[in-house]
């Protein structure tokens, strides 16, 4: 037996809900469960062995949103071999949804929240500069690149460890991650420079526009994560935006 594409969309789409009942003893296991539900609907006819399923993945679980993909790939995958009798027991697939929850999650933190959200914001405030007069379009495209990326990742990665299995970590170490986020780390600092150089040509908000990158790579320094940085610019932005609007 195995799961054909609508089974899989269905577990993508429940997996967007997957926080909604996170708890601090259990972490995101109601919505680990919630997804996989269409999979053990359809491997398993009996109530007692959807119940057993049930129970095993009743642990703590936490990783990240938007790579929890993965996991739940992996976990279909896993739950259809042992369906057909062949597969790891319950305690294995335990393990291995366990196992694979804390790597991805740093993975997840580092590209998504700490760098893919901060350079949308650069890119939207870039343009924001060169055509003022369009808020709620550049507002759009902001949303539109940032939410199409995370979105692919998680569909993909569903994709992905269903079809790999466990082998899904070695299948994915040709893409080198690592170098990836680093180069989006300069790009990202030459997307500062670049934003406060345009600035400065532009003679909108340069001086501010200047002094805040000389402040975030200074706070950078200290040890202050990107994603305080982040929302501290968009609070900042959105006083300095009503601000012009009342004087």
């Amino acid at each position: 037996m195995t799961l054909d594409r609508s089974v899989l969309t269905r577990v993508f789409f429940r997996s967007l809900w997957l926080q909604g009942l996170w708890t601090v003893q259990r972490g995101q296991n109601l919505g680990c469960l919630y997804s996989l539900w269409p999979v053990v609907d359809r491997l398993y006819e009996r109530s007692e062995d959807r119940a057993e399923v049930a129970r095993t993945h009743a642990g703590f679980f936490s990783t990240h949103p938007y790579t929890a993909g993965v996991v739940l790939g992996v976990v279909a995958g896993l739950e259809t071999d042992r369906a057909r009798g062949n597969g790891p027991s319950s305690e294995s697939i335990a393990a291995a949804r366990s196992a694979m929850s804390g790597p991805l999650a740093a993975l997840g933190e580092a590209f998504f929240w700490s760098l893919w959200r901060p350079l949308s914001f650069l890119a939207a405030l870039a343009l924001a500069l060169v055509h003022p007069g369009r808020p709620v379009r550049i507002a759009l495209l902001f949303l539109i690149v940032y939410n199409v990326l995370h979105l692919g990742a998680r569909w993909q990665g569903l994709r992905w460890g269903y079809r790999w299995r466990t082998a899904v970590v070695p299948r994915l170490e040709p893409l080198r991650l690592q170098r990836v986020l680093a180069a989006a780390a300069v790009a990202g600092a030459a997307g500062t420079v670049a934003l406060a150089v345009a600035a400065l040509a532009t003679g909108r908000a340069s001086l501010a526009l200047a002094g805040a990158a000389v402040a975030a790579a200074a706070l950078l320094r200290r040890g202050v994560s990107s994603t305080a940085l982040f929302v501290g610019s968009a609070v900042v932005a959105l006083g300095w935006t009503l601000l012009g609007a009342y004087l």
